[in-house]
């Protein structure tokens, strides 16, 4: 009986879609651990809620979770973006697809040091009117550092 394993062009592109996406996660929690990787995956598949829905309440967040995503618009109109999952001391995660969180995560980071953060952050969840390259003006969510 002779087993052959050599892979079709089909099963290729889905182990390397599979490796690319799970080495392409930033996730400050310590996934070493079974406990670790189950608040991991939880925070990427089951969260909480989301980001939007906290807007004028303050969250306290310990980690941060950056995920690459591809999304396709109803017009067809495929683009690359980044989920943000920001996940609280008791490892409730509130995820979002928004360029204005992720740029202030950035910033978080840049400031404090990469996370796990011993002392969590206050986040007040705000949505600010920013113009388009169009000039139109858009909402955008952003964090704002409360003292």
């Amino acid at each position: 009986m002779e087993n052959n394993f050599e892979m079709t062009a089909q099963e290729q592109n889905i182990t390397n879609d599979i490796m690319q996406s799970s080495e392409a996660i930033f996730c400050s929690l310590d996934n070493s651990t079974r406990e670790g990787a189950i608040k991991m995956y939880n925070a990427l598949n089951a969260p909480a809620g989301r980001v939007g829905e906290l807007i004028g309440k303050t969250l306290l967040v310990s980690d941060v979770i950056a995920e690459p995503i591809t999304l396709t618009n109803e017009d067809g109109t495929v683009s690359d973006t980044v989920r943000v999952a920001l996940i609280t001391p008791e490892g409730k995660a509130y995820t979002a697809i928004s360029v204005g969180i992720y740029n202030a995560v950035k910033k978080l980071i840049a400031v404090f040091g990469l996370p796990t953060w011993a002392d969590p952050l206050p986040l007040e969840v705000k949505q600010i009117t920013r113009k388009s390259k169009e000039g139109q003006p858009r909402n955008v969510l952003t964090l704002v550092l409360k003292a």
